[in-house]
Formats: structure tokens, sequence, C-alpha cells
């Protein structure tokens, strides 16, 4: 019976190096994982509050959450858009007397923060940003030609700065803002 020799051109040489490395590899991402959580004596304080209707909020289904760059955190529900301070909930809504600046619907499907710090707002009724510094809204009418459709369901950025924009009633769109157009797929 012979058994492999260890000379580096073998493969159990080869074989044995790989399984130490992967041993090692997953050695230091188990204690780095580990120690970073207990192992430190660092404790983990999660805080957990619930907001209601009794606190203020526009309706008990929330549909989607973001945080933006000023830390507010904002609930898509469907009655309404709500910013909260961590103190405080502010409700927009649509608004019969300002149809121009204000939500174009009350039912929110979804939200994003684009590079640029605004917030895009996906509603069954269109595509909504809102200007964090003017706290108006502008709808997709006033910012694109056309659209596949007016049921959004999903919003997200790529590498481009171009928004990408899935519809339920018309498919995926792409807005380019430098050249303000929009492709749909």
């Amino acid at each position: 019976m012979t058994f492999p020799t260890a000379d580096s051109g073998s493969i159990f040489h080869q074989n044995f190096i790989r399984g130490i490395i992967r041993f090692t590899s997953l050695a230091l991402f188990y204690s780095f994982f580990f120690f970073n959580n207990t192992g430190l004596g660092v404790e983990n304080h999660i805080i957990f509050e619930n907001l209601s209707i009794e606190q203020g909020l526009s309706q008990s289904t929330v549909t989607s959450i973001l945080e933006d760059n000023y830390g507010f955190i904002w609930l898509g529900t469907e009655d309404g858009l709500n910013r909260y301070d961590g103190s405080n909930l502010l409700i927009f809504k649509p608004d019969k007397n300002k149809p121009d600046t204000s939500l174009s619907n009350n039912i929110i499907n979804c939200l994003f923060s684009d590079s640029s710090g605004n917030i895009w707002i996906g509603t069954n009724n269109g595509l909504n940003k809102f200007n964090p510094i003017t706290h108006a809204f502008t709808h997709t009418d006033k910012l694109f030609s056309h659209f596949s459709g007016i049921n959004i369901t999903a919003i997200t950025e790529d590498l481009e700065k171009s928004l990408w924009i899935g519809t339920a009633d018309g498919g995926l769109n792409r807005y380019n803002p430098k050249t303000k157009k929009i492709k749909i797929y």
C-alpha cells in the first residue's frame, strides 16, 4: 500500500492547501460574526416602538418604509404618506385645494430615495417626487411625457443615476434624468 506524498505539485498537496484556506476563511468569518455581536462585551440594545392609528398613523396597513437623508422615517400606507421624526407623525394626502403640489393618490405602493435626496412615491395613480426642501410634490405627468402605466409598484436607481420604475399595469420604465427621456421595456 502506498500513501500520497506531500510534494508541492501533487493533487494531495493542492487539496490539502485548499482545505486549510477554506477552514481558515470560515473560522475567521464565524469568529468575526460571533465576537462582533457578543464576544467583545458589546451589547446590542434594540428598541422597538409601535406606531398605530392611536399614535397618529394615517392607516394601519403600512405598505412601504424608507429612511431619508435627514433621518426621517417615511411610512407609505393605504391612506396616505406618513413622515415620522421619532416623536411626531406628519401626514401627506391628496389635497383638492392643491392638486399640483400634493400627492396624486392616497394609496402608497412604494418609496425610494434617490442619490440626490429626492423621495419618489409610487401610488395607484402615478409617480410623485417629493422635494424635501420645498415640501412640495411633483407628479410624473409634469416630469415625463408618457409612462407605461400609472399603478407604480417599484422604484430603484442604477449606477448611471437612471430611475427604474415598475408598474402593475404597463411594465418597466427607465428614466434618464440627464436626457429627461423615458424608455419603456
